[in-house]
């Protein structure tokens, strides 16, 4: 288990570390949102910003409950921020592999 201490120091990549997160939350990328952030990729947009940043926030405050935990077990907390690297991180790795 990588911590927030760990990502900080530059142990692990920020893919690496929100990417935990999410799978310890089981958190998946949107359905209905696959086509836009697979568009996003193949644009070039690697950070996903072409999508509104309040559709992430919203995104991100779905799985806030969810995510509690595994942030909590890295020494990290919930933030605005950490949830949207933690769904874009999910949203992202969807959409490779699909």
């Amino acid at each position: 288990m990588m911590t927030r201490k760990q990502y900080l120091d530059g142990v692990c990549s920020h893919e690496d570390y929100y990417g935990e997160i999410a799978d310890a939350a089981h958190i998946k990328g949107s359905a209905i949102a696959l086509d836009r952030v697979k568009a996003a990729l193949k644009a070039g947009d690697v950070h996903l910003n072409s999508i509104p940043l309040r559709e992430w926030d919203a995104w991100g405050a779905a799985v806030a409950r969810v995510v509690r935990q595994p942030l909590e077990e890295r020494g990290d907390f919930v933030t605005a921020a950490g949830l949207v690297c933690i769904v874009k991180t999910a949203a992202r790795r969807a959409a490779e592999i699909s």
